[in-house]
């Protein structure tokens, strides 16, 4: 089996790009990433100057979305003890320890980050592993939650599923397969219970009704009530902060 290729370039007006170059890809994609920059996932068969014809031609387009996230970076909250509980119900207990690295270990709700001697919280590097923390923290709670309430809601309302996966989505709260597999962002846990259960129906009924229909919106908002409310609610909220 063919391995994946990293590789990093430089572009002038943007900066560093990682490319990802992997065999099971058909086409050149471009991510750009608040915390990992641009990235340009391409076949293996695609010669590095044609990608780089490509990041040109969108070049626009990424210096536009490097601005905003440098825009976000301004505002970014400073994760400290509190703003982690309220992210995701867990203590956060920072430890020094003799290590120049940082790590990170969730044990009964609390997010343990060991960090150098000399180090503060504000610090950029601080705060990549607290935040890695409460995304860990998150991943448990939901992978705890998610799965047994779509199998509740589904036997409540008579529809049927496959599987339930729990994702870091950037733009999705959720979504179904073609072949009826649920996939649940771990950022639900942080929504008000109503809400949860409402994506978690939303994405249910697409095991009936695959687009979003008129027949789609009937029978959700007979399943979950006010289904047009409760959609434009959940815009409401962002689905990454960071």
């Amino acid at each position: 089996m063919r391995s994946i290729k990293t590789k990093k370039i430089e572009i002038e007006d943007i900066g560093e790009v990682t490319l990802q170059i992997k065999p099971s890809v058909k086409r050149i994609s471009i991510r750009v990433n608040p915390d990992h920059g641009v990235q340009v996932t391409m076949p293996d068969h695609v010669a590095v100057s044609r990608a780089i014809k490509f990041i040109d031609k969108k070049k626009s387009w990424i210096i536009k979305h490097l601005k905003n996230f440098r825009k976000l970076e301004k505002n970014r909250t400073l994760l400290d003890g509190q703003s982690v509980i309220a992210l995701c119900n867990h203590n956060l207990i920072p430890l020094q320890h003799g290590s120049d690295n940082f790590r990170i270990r969730i044990a009964k709700g609390s997010i343990y980050v060991y960090h150098p001697e000399n180090s503060k919280i504000q610090d950029p590097g601080f705060q990549e592993f607290i935040w890695k923390g409460v995304i860990e923290a998150l991943r448990i709670e939901a992978k705890h939650f998610l799965p047994r309430r779509v199998e509740e809601l589904a036997k409540i309302h008579g529809l049927n599923y496959r599987k339930v996966f729990i994702k870091n989505a950037q733009t999705r709260w959720g979504s179904c397969s073609t072949k009826m597999n649920i996939n649940l962002n771990l950022h639900l846990m942080r929504l008000p219970s109503y809400l949860r259960d409402y994506v978690i129906l939303h994405e249910l009924t697409h095991t009936v009704h695959p687009n979003h229909g008129k027949e789609f919106w009937a029978f959700l908002d007979g399943i979950a009530g006010n289904a047009r409310g409760k959609e434009k609610e959940l815009k409401k909220y962002q689905i990454q902060l960071f």
